[in-house]
């Protein structure tokens, strides 16, 4: 106990030697909006309780509302961790860390442990809705037994959602939605003591999941591994394109960036979603999710600067090899691409499945232009470096009223 003790206290000192600056802006710039928004002590309270009120309400009166507060709040967890993952999790001793013989339990209580102290400024909220649901609800034992479990789950399964990214452990992601169907389900169609019996089958579970993440791997055996290098010499490069396989390799290892990306690409398409559903007669709408798609583009635009970082970093390896810097584009413009076309392509199968077809014409309008526009900002990204989003930014705003005229 004493050495995860030691660990966690040295870890903790690290992070707050790393992070203090960034954390520091942050917090004044959070502060300063909170001021703004919510002047008095109640106002401020109602502020943090009410995103997550939903979340402890019986009976269930909205449901997209639950499903919305739910799914905002667990990818609002892996964004947080995603920013700060080198900081907690890649420090320069972490390959002495390895030689210690730790046991599974121990990584996972320095992991669990280190996780509740960075993710303090979400559990608040968490709380608070909690507190306020258990003064309204009405004063039986199972009532408060139930929200308890609920916030227990909550921080649970928000737990799992990070050690899961963390660790690469990738199928637990099945697992973590199945989770959350089984919440929602028994929020809609349960009583309140069908819902704590279930919330109770839930918290071991989760524990279980969390626990499965720090199993030990078994090791390839060597004839594997030889046999694998031998099946990859034998691979035809021509025909694989190597390149787009290498730069699709580097974004993978990137995962903090990507799973920003995608978080961000996911909230913007759940917001086109909701425009569609809630207004469908709104002559505007066509135009809001042509911005929609604009600001799909303009995220996947960011994976220009780290690719061309990437090729000055190993140019001097690189310009020996016959690659031009068109093929360098057309690799990147398909991965790019291809991210952009995934999530705009859900918003244009909604609008096929609930509107007219002339509707639809002016959709797959603005979604054409959104690719022309992620082309085009191909050459802002990684001409002005620092600069290269605000001027992506500003280039949104020319296509933007190229759709108006269109649409």
């Amino acid at each position: 106990m004493n050495i995860v003790i030691t660990l966690l206290k040295f870890n903790l000192q690290w992070y707050g030697r790393v992070m203090r600056d960034i954390l520091f802006r942050y917090k004044i710039l959070a502060l300063f909006c909170i001021l703004l928004l919510c002047p008095t002590l109640t106002s401020l309270f109602n502020l943090l309780s009410l995103p997550l009120k939903s979340l402890f309400l019986y009976p269930v009166t909205n449901v997209m509302s639950l499903c919305s507060s739910l799914f905002f709040y667990q990818i609002l967890g892996v964004i947080w961790i995603s920013i700060q993952y080198i900081a907690l999790f890649k420090q320069p001793w972490q390959k002495y860390l390895v030689t210690l013989q730790l046991s599974n339990s121990q990584k996972k209580l320095i992991d669990v442990s280190l996780l509740l102290f960075v993710d303090s400024i979400m559990w608040i909220p968490l709380l608070l809705a909690s507190i306020k649901s258990i003064s309204e609800s009405p004063f039986l034992s199972y009532s408060i037994l139930l929200i308890i479990a609920k916030c227990i789950v909550f921080i649970g399964i928000t737990l799992l959602a990070q050690i899961s990214l963390i660790k690469s452990k990738h199928y637990i992601w099945m697992a973590f939605l199945i989770i959350d169907l089984f919440i929602i389900f028994s929020a809609i169609s349960c009583s309140q003591l069908s819902q704590l019996m279930l919330m109770v089958i839930l918290i071991s579970v989760i524990y279980i999941l969390i626990s499965s993440c720090y199993e030990n791997q078994i090791p390839k055996s060597g004839v594997e591994k030889r046999e694998f290098s031998v099946c990859i010499s034998r691979v035809n490069y021509k025909k694989s394109a190597p390149m787009l396989r290498i730069q699709i390799k580097n974004l993978i290892e990137r995962s903090s960036q990507l799973t920003i990306l995608f978080s961000v690409m996911l909230v913007t398409s759940l917001i086109a979603i909701m425009l569609m559903v809630y207004g469908k007669t709104n002559p505007l709408l066509p135009f809001f999710l042509s911005i929609t798609m604009l600001i799909n583009s303009l995220s996947s635009s960011n994976l220009f600067k780290g690719v061309h970082t990437q090729w000055e970093d190993f140019s001097g390896y690189l310009t020996s090899l016959p690659i031009s810097k068109i093929l360098l584009f057309k690799n990147i413009l398909i991965i790019a691409s291809s991210i952009a076309i995934l999530f705009n392509m859900i918003i244009i199968f909604l609008a096929a499945f609930l509107w007219e077809n002339d509707l639809v014409a002016k959709v797959i309008t603005a979604f054409l232009l959104a690719i022309v526009f992620l082309a085009a900002s191909y050459i802002p990204q990684i001409k002005f470096r620092r600069f290269g989003f605000f001027v992506s930014f500003c280039l949104m705003f020319v296509f933007l009223y190229i759709d108006y005229l269109l649409i």
